[in-house]
């Protein structure tokens, strides 16, 4: 878990805590503060790339990415929150790993419907007696 000057982090997970599956999606609340927003932002940023979960997926790289943002840097967001803040998102890692899988799904469900001989069967005898008599 993420600490420091002005950090505080809500949870009753600690290291070696089971989270069941039925868990509540609230598994950890992070507060960060400071004398200016700029403070408080550093202090944000940085925490959320200290903080580790694992075994479970969370919300943390989505919440670090809009953390990043541009817009929500420069304080220019409104109540549209995280939709709007992602339109400045370059990264296309998402989009390319959806691509990778969709492209591994589509050759796998090919290999299934198109049988094929396989090698030790397509020798010898098992060949010549598909042929027909000429």
């Amino acid at each position: 878990m993420p600490g420091g000057l002005n950090v505080r982090v809500d949870t009753y997970v600690d290291s070696g805590t089971t989270i069941p599956g039925d868990y509540n999606p609230l598994i950890a609340k992070l507060s960060v503060w400071g004398s200016d927003r700029q403070n408080c932002l550093s202090s944000l940023q940085r925490t959320l790339g200290e903080f580790l979960v694992e075994g479970t997926q969370t919300n943390l790289p989505y919440l670090a990415r809009i953390v990043q943002s541009p817009a929500f840097v420069r304080g220019e967001y409104t109540t549209n929150g995280p939709t709007s803040l992602m339109h400045d998102d370059t990264s296309q890692a998402p989009l390319r790993d959806l691509a990778a899988i969709a492209a591994l799904l589509f050759a796998r469900r090919n290999l299934v419907s198109q049988p094929t001989t396989p090698q030790h069967i397509q020798s010898g005898w098992q060949r010549d007696s598909r042929r027909l008599p000429q």
